[in-house]
């Protein structure tokens, strides 16, 4: 298959190894490639019975319940591009960041601060879609407490 412009492909096959969907995502890859739109992939995911939730007016609350159920979203992000968002996370100057991975350079995040990643997305079309499976399990804590003396 041509996988030009596959960033959609990519980002939900991300999502969907996020998810422990490895077969699924490994099926899709085999099937997609090349360039995707809004109504077309939702399409797709309706035929192959897959569970999401998307939003196509730049709204927040998709990516807060991403966030807060460790799902992610892809989504449009940068001119002709998608990405897929991990969360948000705080930077040491107090202030919220999303978490973006670009499937063009997956060996780094992307950080951009809430308030103009919000106008960005809506400037790129405001498109997310998050797949509604389990979320992964939550990492182990250690069950002790060091204490100083």
């Amino acid at each position: 298959a041509n996988n030009q412009g596959s960033c959609v492909h990519a980002s939900l096959s991300s999502m969907l190894h996020w998810q422990n969907h490895f077969d699924l995502a490994k099926w899709w890859r085999s099937q997609y490639g090349g360039g995707e739109y809004s109504d077309q992939l939702r399409r797709r995911l309706d035929a192959a019975k897959v569970p999401y939730a998307f939003t196509e007016r730049a709204n927040l609350q998709l990516l807060d319940d991403a966030h807060a159920a460790r799902r992610g979203a892809l989504m449009w992000w940068k001119p002709y591009h998608c990405c897929l968002f991990c969360g948000w996370v705080k930077g040491s100057d107090g202030r919220v960041y999303a978490a973006i991975l670009d499937n063009n350079r997956v060996q780094s995040y992307e950080f951009v601060e809430r308030g103009q990643f919000h106008k960005d997305w809506a400037g790129y079309g405001g498109f997310a879609l998050m797949v509604l499976f389990d979320p992964p399990s939550l990492p182990p804590w250690k069950s002790y407490e060091l204490i100083e003396e």
